[in-house]
């Protein structure tokens, strides 16, 4: 079966985070509130890991070395065949996580995916 034709839609979940992401925890993580095309590029819902964007705002502002800091959560996840059709719970979560080191080496996970970079401050846009 091919994916072109499915689309999912991320349920809320709540947020574990500590360190320079310590105001998140126990926030929602802001899913998407419509259904998405798999393999759809959406910002903040699937985009690609870029760099820093060098915003701390809403934890306060931090400069290196920063507090050792990690951020996790389990998303559930529903599907659909078509848009405007019903939706089918899937047979996972996907686990979300975040690692900042003192340093500043940054490692993201979602799923399968997986990034790494350097950042100049801990940013809320990952």
């Amino acid at each position: 079966m091919g994916l072109s034709h499915l689309y999912y839609k991320e349920l809320d979940a709540t947020t574990y985070a500590t360190g320079a992401w310590s105001c998140f925890n126990g926030k929602s993580h802001n899913p998407n509130q419509g259904l998405i095309p798999v393999g759809a590029d959406e910002v903040g819902y699937g985009s690609l890991i870029g760099d820093d964007e060098a915003e701390s705002s809403y934890c306060g502002s931090y400069s290196k070395p920063f507090p050792d800091s990690v951020e996790s959560l389990g998303i559930p996840s529903v599907y659909a065949l078509d848009p405007d059709g019903p939706t089918y719970p899937a047979f996972s979560v996907t686990l979300q996580t975040a690692k900042l080191t003192p340093t500043g080496n940054l490692s993201m996970k979602k799923g399968a995916a997986i990034g790494r970079t350097t950042v100049a401050s801990p940013t809320s846009e990952f």
